[in-house]
């Protein structure tokens, strides 16, 4: 019944008109970032089409694609193989970040071994960035172990500007922050981490005009704001 109403709108693309209805879920580092000005764009360009959006994690935005309750849903990247059909949007390096008032100094450059000496808040191990974060301290010899775990990346962000402690999160999540001078910004190496996001659809859908139209709306504004932090992130 989708693929036939989606046909249908494909039909009414014919007479110049992009149309129908398209359910998206965003995991939480990409709908913080990009989401209102990227639905006002859309709202703007594309009046016939009607916009479902909805945060989650990963694995359960996964699950509602395959179920069909989501047309599409823009997610880390999970290690191995899946069921969907996924398409690459950006890869983006993780940072540390803390409050520039702080009085204990930081090198520029930061070794990912070090969090383990620090007051660290990231996200609980629902999230899919704490699986990057826990992932890559095991194999550099250490487990993560932080003061605080919170979901909410914005209270993640409130946090790290109030207090002492150091968060690890996309750029992207912290964009925002970083170009009013309310968090400042380290690299990490030995090693660098970085994340891969991706869109990812159901194999047997019709991926349709709408569909299409929305993803590239998103996709641009979410590189968009990639690059802008990656230039917080080398100095420049």
């Amino acid at each position: 019944m989708q693929n036939v109403d989606h046909a249908r709108d494909e039909m009414a693309r014919l007479d110049g008109k992009v149309s129908g209805r398209v359910s998206i879920g965003m995991i939480t580092s990409a709908a913080q970032s990009t989401l209102a000005a990227s639905t006002a764009r859309i709202a703007a360009k594309y009046p016939e089409i009607q916009l479902l959006v909805c945060e989650g994690y990963t694995e359960t935005l996964m699950e509602w694609v395959v179920a069909g309750q989501l047309d599409i849903a823009i997610v880390n990247k999970p290690p191995g193989k899946t069921l969907l059909t996924s398409h690459h949007i950006l890869n983006e390096e993780m940072i540390l970040v803390r409050s520039p008032n702080r009085t204990v100094k930081l090198p520029k450059t930061v070794a990912y071994g070090q969090l383990e000496k620090l007051d660290v808040v990231v996200p609980s191990r629902r999230h899919g960035l704490r699986r990057i974060l826990d992932s890559v301290a095991a194999e550099s010899g250490f487990s993560l172990k932080p003061r605080l775990e919170i979901d909410t990346l914005s209270a993640i962000c409130e946090v790290v500007a109030a207090t002492d402690m150091v968060t690890v999160l996309p750029g992207i999540a912290v964009h925002d922050a970083l170009a009013t001078g309310k968090l400042e910004v380290h690299r990490l190496r030995k090693p660098a981490i970085a994340r891969t996001v991706t869109w990812v659809t159901h194999p047997r859908r019709i991926v349709s005009a709408a569909m299409s139209a929305v993803i590239d709306v998103i996709s641009e504004d979410l590189r968009t704001a990639a690059k802008s932090a990656a230039r917080f992130a080398s100095g420049r």
